[in-house]
């Protein structure tokens, strides 16, 4: 009388030698699960006018202070101050330069 219950969904039934389906899935369930999708390809002109001031937001022009003199300068750059990078000199102040040219 109660084995109709006890029947799981791919056995077949007694009436019939198929098996039973299990009940289609709702409308709603299966939209749930969607992702949206762009309705057109966006063009390399319009992705990189949207990601051109990206760059202004994250400090790229990290500045730490020099070894030598101790001014602000760009990491992995010249010093503009004194000239030196990775401790030698690079190239010699402009106003050291002609104070020397002058005397």
């Amino acid at each position: 009388m109660m084995e109709w219950l006890q029947r799981t969904p791919l056995q077949p039934s007694p009436d019939s030698s198929r098996p039973v389906k299990p009940p289609a899935p709702s409308f709603r369930a299966t939209t749930e699960s969607l992702v949206p999708v762009p309705k057109k390809r966006t063009s390399r002109s319009v992705r990189n006018i949207r990601r051109s001031h990206d760059h202004l937001a994250i400090n790229h022009h990290a500045v730490q202070d020099c070894p030598n003199c101790g001014n602000l300068s760009q990491r992995h750059h010249v010093c503009p101050s004194c000239g030196f990078y990775k401790g030698r000199a690079v190239f010699q102040d402009a106003d050291a330069g002609s104070a020397e040219a002058s005397s």
